[in-house]
């Protein structure tokens, strides 16, 4: 977790990808968004990302 430059008044946080590095997009109102209103909402984001990939990394392995 990050604080957003710029964004929200330099009161936004952005949540990180571990691998990556780049920024964990979500979809709000309409767009991307990488940059969440409150820390909790970026660690809510960070948390739904992994188990996507978690999730993803299975169904390949089953796969295989």
């Amino acid at each position: 977790m990050s604080r957003s430059p710029g964004r929200h008044g330099g009161r936004g946080w952005q949540a990180r990808t571990i691998g990556g590095g780049g920024a964990v997009q979500v979809w709000r109102t309409g767009r991307m968004h990488d940059t969440h209103p409150t820390r909790q909402a970026a660690v809510a984001a960070l948390l739904h990302q992994l188990a996507y990939l978690a999730d993803h990394a299975r169904r390949a392995t089953l796969r295989a």
